[in-house]
């Protein structure tokens, strides 16, 4: 996602994945407000919906604004999505909400499908029910690609750390900020550890691979991801997090962990197969990667966050792993 701004606002990337932008509002407003956008992009393959376009990223983002302190009291507010691009579906959650002056209306959008062209762009727009008054926009370019596994995970820490920053200085709505915080250094820490050189392949001049790892330390980088969704869905539930966009930045965070765990399986599956590995051995870790991605799409049925944890923590330590060493050890 590119945001277009002024040059006197600033643009901080954590990463290739993740942009956070501060923009101005649209002169015509009594008062100076603010929009914005956070997104982690997941280099998931999407089912064709046109043979022969390319796919595209599957890309999550919260998006804001700031609504003015004009006393014009509580607004009703939505988000849409002008002039997208053909075979794009663009999904916003809520449809609309109450904001109130100086308040931010907080959005969680996603992107899916394939564009009949290259590239893409369109714009979100936070319009006002009343009246259908426009009050900002965003403009939106859309990624395509597949990234690599390490790539994507040092996008979830990025995206992570910046929650946690602003969970620590009072932002979004919880119940329990202290256990909140605690809860989501812990999966930081996690996600930092999974990143550790030692544990990723290398090549014949040191450079890390992005979707290889390390044959005799690598599985530990599973173990260090599952501790980290583990310690997400604690935060969010024992941090009694309610604000709706920041759970949506979280869980969405979590699912780029079981992409990046999936890929690094497929990876070494892919090497396995190209090197002449064992056959048995082989199949065994195509098994083990099939029932990982039914476990996955059982998380996606479920609504009870406990199922859902259950069921991504399964996939990620257990089947991917497993599927990750079989193919591993056959050649």
């Amino acid at each position: 996602m590119h945001i277009t701004l002024p040059s006197s606002l600033r643009v901080v990337s954590a990463a290739a994945a993740l942009l956070l932008a501060l923009g101005a509002a649209p002169a015509a407003q009594s008062a100076r407000t603010t929009a914005g956008s956070r997104g982690t992009v997941h280099p998931q393959a999407i089912e064709a919906l046109a043979p022969a376009a390319p796919a595209i990223h599957l890309q999550r983002y919260s998006v804001w604004f700031e609504v003015p302190r004009d006393g014009a009291g509580t607004r009703e507010i939505e988000l849409v999505a002008l002039a997208r691009p053909a075979l794009l579906a663009v999904d916003i959650q809520p449809a609309r909400l109450q904001a109130e002056p100086g308040s931010l209306a907080r959005f969680s959008v996603t992107l899916s499908g394939r564009p009949a062209f290259l590239g893409g762009a369109f714009t979100l727009a936070f319009r006002e029910l009343a009246g259908g008054t426009t009050l900002g926009e965003i403009p939106v370019d859309v990624q395509r690609g597949v990234g690599g596994a390490r790539s994507t995970k040092e996008a979830a820490y990025a995206t992570l750390e910046a929650l946690l920053a602003e969970v620590r200085t009072g932002a979004y709505s919880m119940g329990d900020r202290d256990e909140a915080v605690a809860k989501l250094e812990h999966a930081l820490e996690e996600l930092g550890e999974s990143l550790a050189p030692e544990l990723w392949a290398k090549d014949e001049f040191g450079v890390i691979d992005q979707n290889r790892l390390n044959e005799d330390e690598g599985a530990d980088v599973f173990h260090e991801e599952r501790e980290c969704a583990q310690k997400t869905f604690d935060a969010i539930r024992q941090g009694e997090i309610d604000d709706a966009g920041l759970r949506a930045e979280l869980l969405g965070l979590i699912d780029t962990l079981v992409f990046a765990d999936r890929l690094l399986a497929e990876t070494a599956i892919n090497d396995a197969l190209a090197a002449g590995g064992d056959a048995e051995e082989i199949a065994e870790a195509e098994e083990h990667l099939a029932e990982g991605d039914a476990l996955v799409a059982a998380a996606a049925a479920e609504s009870d966050l406990r199922t859902v944890a259950a069921l991504l923590y399964a996939a990620m330590d257990g089947e991917y792993r497993h599927a990750w060493k079989e193919a591993v050890d056959s050649h």
